[in-house]
């Protein structure tokens, strides 16, 4: 093998490993508005079904690309 050659390789393998070594940043999903959120007297909050449902998918989101 060239000289050349074996540089080649070399800085390909290079390149792939530093690839391979850095994760992509999950992109963070986009908070809901929740249009019917109430907050009660007692502390709580109530909400619509939608609403309710959409809350629990961010929060699926989130643990999913954030452990």
């Amino acid at each position: 093998m060239t000289t050349q050659l074996k540089i080649l390789l070399m800085l390909s393998a290079i390149t792939l490993t530093g690839c391979q070594a850095c994760p992509t940043i999950p992109i963070k999903p986009e908070r809901p508005r929740l249009e019917s959120l109430v907050k009660t007297p007692e502390g709580g909050i109530t909400l619509n079904r939608q609403d309710a449902l959409d809350l629990i998918l961010y929060v699926y989101d989130l643990e999913d690309g954030y452990e």
